[in-house]
């Protein structure tokens, strides 16, 4: 079988690897299809898999080979393993495999298997249209409190809606390809100088500002300023850029917007420095619609 990040999956692509259709680790025995791939980012690809007891999961393989990638994605291993929360993805397995870059290139693949989703935010957007109240607002209050549970242990870096997973009824915090362990000792220091940390469209005032002066600290004020921008999009269905007054909402569905607000400050100082805040503020404002 051959696993590729090109988007049509051409085997003649510059960077495709051939692996076998099965792969093990000392914890269970995984045969996956490449016909089911679920997604395709820089650094990799996400397929479906298949246990030895029959469940369906995802496999997300690193095809990014460079030595700073891999670094990163070991780290998303560490930090996954410690995680257990209804809204952050579920860590089941890792290990590496054998497999054959181009034409004769041998190499080994990285992997993590993790729960598979039924697909993103923005796919149920699109399916479903105006999202009511009584759906979304028990899973910003989830989202809030599983920031602030992993603000115990890192920073993600790289929310936008992509990487909001909705599995059945809940949604799910993923992608931690990005993270940055809290505790300084276990940090692994490969973040450039100027280096674009984040989504693209997505990035908090502080993280542009890293960019371009690497005089910032991206840490947990600006997830809860992605978190919140992927909020005010999932309920208004428009993009938070510029200045956003009150009468930006056509309707608040509860008062939710207004505490979205101040989390999408300019200076990160006047936001809620951290997901614990801002599960706080909205799981009490959230509890109730506006008349």
């Amino acid at each position: 079988m051959f696993i590729t990040k090109d988007s049509n999956q051409n085997p003649n692509s510059n960077k495709y690897f051939n692996i076998n259709d099965s792969f093990s680790t000392e914890v269970n025995l995984y045969h996956f299809t490449t016909t089911e791939r679920l997604g395709v980012g820089g650094n990799g690809a996400v397929y479906e898999c298949i246990d030895s007891s029959g469940n369906i999961l995802a496999v997300k393989f690193l095809l990014n080979l460079t030595n700073k990638a891999k670094k990163r994605f070991l780290q998303e291993i560490d930090i996954l393993k410690k995680l257990n929360h209804p809204h952050i993805i579920k860590y089941y397995d890792s290990g590496s495999v054998n497999g054959i870059e181009g034409k004769n290139k041998e190499v080994s693949i990285l992997f993590i298997v993790m729960e598979k989703a039924d697909g993103n935010i923005v796919d149920y957007m699109r399916t479903n249209g105006d999202i009511s109240y009584e759906i979304y607002a028990p899973q910003i209050r989830g989202l809030s409190a599983a920031l602030g549970y992993l603000h115990d242990y890192a920073f993600h870096r790289d929310i936008k809606p992509e990487n909001i997973l909705v599995r059945g009824e809940t949604w799910l915090l993923s992608d931690l390809g990005l993270c940055t362990a809290v505790d300084e000792d276990e940090q692994i220091g490969i973040t450039n100088i100027n280096e674009r940390i984040g989504p693209k469209y997505w990035l908090s005032p502080e993280a542009i500002d890293k960019m371009y002066f690497g005089n910032e600290e991206v840490d947990a004020a600006s997830d809860v300023y992605q978190l919140s921008a992927v909020f005010w999009f999932i309920i208004t269905r428009r993009y938070p850029l510029g200045i956003i007054d009150d009468d930006d909402v056509n309707e608040y569905k509860g008062n939710v917007c207004r505490q979205i607000l101040a989390a999408l400050k300019y200076n990160k100082a006047k936001r809620f420095n951290n997901g614990k805040k801002l599960f706080d503020t909205i799981c009490n404002v959230t509890l109730y619609r506006d008349e």
